[in-house]
């Protein structure tokens, strides 16, 4: 997925549905734990075992502190056989619990705390998208669009100074939504574009957005793509 470097990892994370390689290692953790408790005692492995569980030694206090983690503390204390798919469940669940809490404390990802449903990979990287095509659907969604609530912070403005530049009342802070749904400079396109795909601009703003990406990635991005050179030939012409 082509991306600016500005991206923050919770965002590539989340769109790509990518799960911590720690979780893929805590389970080969567990997995040898139930070899280790099938294991015939006579076997010098099994001895070796005993001594580091009664010792709290390093590999079992890890295997411990694995299972504390999901609340299966008596597995251990049992010498239990545990669960594996149920270990899973429950870790890629506090894993993804975790990275709901991360993407709120991300002033980037203000937006995209309302799109991103769930937790998984986005059709959007599914698709046969081109580049660009991908490259601005994954800078919409992760804040990175040059729009001004982007850019303004560059130059030190607050929030609430960051309007568009490009509106006729100029009045509107110019962010993700304002910029896909509402900028008044993109009238034309817009309708053109929504009567696509069916949708009303009367419905939620932010149910349209997830609606879009579900259903309509790649008109999107080319929407996006073409609203986006419209910003830049007006922002050449203030230069001007």
């Amino acid at each position: 997925m082509a991306l600016t470097n500005l991206a923050t990892k919770e965002f590539l994370i989340g769109d790509m549905g990518w799960y911590s390689c720690k979780l893929r290692h805590k389970l080969i953790l567990l997995r040898y734990w139930n070899h280790l408790i099938k294991m015939d005692n006579n076997r010098l492995t099994k001895h070796i075992f005993y001594v580091d569980y009664d010792t709290l030694g390093f590999w079992c206090s890890k295997i411990y502190d694995i299972l504390k983690e999901i609340n299966s503390e008596h597995v251990f204390q049992n010498k239990e056989i545990c669960n594996l798919q149920l270990c899973k469940e429950k870790l890629y669940a506090l894993y993804e619990d975790s990275w709901c809490k991360e993407i709120k404390t991300k002033p980037k990802l203000r937006s995209y705390c309302t799109w991103k449903g769930e937790f998984g990979t986005e059709k959007y990287v599914k698709l046969n998208l081109t580049r660009s095509q991908r490259s601005i659907v994954a800078q919409f969604r992760s804040g990175t669009l040059p729009l001004r609530i982007e850019t303004g912070r560059f130059t030190g403005l607050k929030i609430e100074e960051r309007l568009c530049l490009i509106c006729k009342d100029n009045i509107s802070i110019e962010t993700e939504t304002h910029f896909l749904l509402e900028c008044s400079h993109y009238t034309k396109e817009r309708e053109i574009f929504l009567n696509e795909t069916a949708l009303e601009l009367m419905l939620s703003k932010d149910y349209m957005i997830k609606k879009l990406f579900k259903d309509y990635p790649r008109k999107l991005s080319k929407f996006l793509a073409k609203i986006l050179d419209l910003r830049k030939d007006v922002e050449y012409m203030q230069v001007i």
